[in-house]
């Protein structure tokens, strides 16, 4: 399978500009947790370090009791109940707090898409489900190894996922076979991290958060196997891959980045507010960052509602990013 030139990822920064909280902020709710506060070795771990991700997996994974981790893993799942309410309650327009015209959001989404023979890739290393919600016009993309809900991709998908709809991940033999996982869709939407509402087939849950993120990646199946996936169609050769929100702050994904610009002619481009300066000092400091700062092929310092503001008129941004990351002759697929 040969896909698509056209690669999109996402991290934690695209649906901030929906208003959903970044870890700063998660920390601080976790925190605040009654079951932190009630547990005083829990709370202590999460004062002395800001990385919400980092004291979980070190409670979890260390010498704390049963009582204890699961104050910390309360703590966590509310406060992704808490960005999932912000998703679910998000509406655009002039006088929204964040009035992104979400009708081009979809539309820029909907470019990544492909044909059967050519399938588009859309990754993603957040958990949130603000796709599922909020991405409704265009093709429906399909999830690998995952049993779509009816209602995901439509305007009904509004109201809390009960326990009982949790998506059950499937085992290794399931997923050993790519073609059969893929299937013949036109585009594919792969949670690299896993999702809110996944469960690990031994029924616990299924986020990749924390430290040792290559471990738990590789002790789920179907991770193990998305992570594969991103790896061979970046390194299909001469991809563009378009970056809105990640911080490349992840050593695994970092590398697969760094590989496929230096071996396999990948160009990076970057959708984000922060000064260029900004990103290319954080990559200074980051193994692989002079490797992926050296196949940037375009910075647009913007944010979603710079480029797409809730009086849905018709930016310079936009017009400029088509011209310039879908190149000139893509422009037939707008008007």
């Amino acid at each position: 399978m040969t896909s698509s030139r056209f690669v999109l990822l996402t991290g934690a920064g695209f649906t901030h500009n929906f208003g959903t909280p970044l870890a700063s902020e998660l920390w601080a709710a976790i925190l605040n947790h009654e079951s932190v506060q009630d547990t005083p070795r829990v709370r202590e771990a999460v004062l002395s370090d800001f990385d919400f991700e980092s004291v979980y997996h070190r409670v979890v994974s260390g010498d704390y009791t049963p009582d204890e981790k699961a104050a910390v893993g309360r703590a966590v799942a509310d406060a992704y109940e808490h960005v999932d309410q912000i998703v679910r309650s998000w509406g655009f327009g002039p006088d929204a707090p964040y009035p992104v015209n979400l009708y081009r959001v979809q539309e820029m989404i909907a470019a990544f898409a492909g044909t059967e023979a050519e399938p588009g890739f859309f990754f993603t290393l957040n958990q949130d489900l603000f796709l599922e919600r909020h991405y409704y016009n265009g093709e429906r993309p399909h999830l690998p190894g995952i049993h779509l809900n009816m209602d995901w991709f439509t305007t009904h998908f509004l109201e809390p996922v009960p326990a009982q709809e949790y998506v059950s991940l499937p085992k290794a033999d399931a997923v050993t076979d790519e073609r059969a996982l893929l299937g013949r869709a036109r585009f594919y939407y792969l949670k690299l991290h896993g999702s809110s509402n996944w469960r690990s087939a031994d029924g616990s849950q299924r986020m990749v958060v924390g430290q040792g993120k290559e471990t738990q990646i590789g002790s789920e199946p179907l991770l193990a196997k998305y992570f594969e996936i991103f790896a061979r169609v970046l390194n299909e050769g001469s991809r563009r891959l378009l970056v809105i929100g990640y911080g490349f702050r992840d050593l695994h994904v970092n590398r697969i980045l760094a590989d496929a610009i230096q071996n396999h002619g990948l160009r990076l481009f970057i959708l984000a507010p922060d000064a260029p300066a900004n990103v290319c000092e954080h990559l200074g400091s980051d193994e692989f960052g002079g490797q992926i700062w050296s196949g940037l092929g375009g910075y647009f310092q913007w944010s979603l509602v710079r480029m797409f503001p809730g009086d849905q008129s018709e930016t310079a941004e936009w017009q400029a990013f088509k011209d310039q990351y879908f190149e000139r002759q893509f422009r037939g697929r707008w008007p």
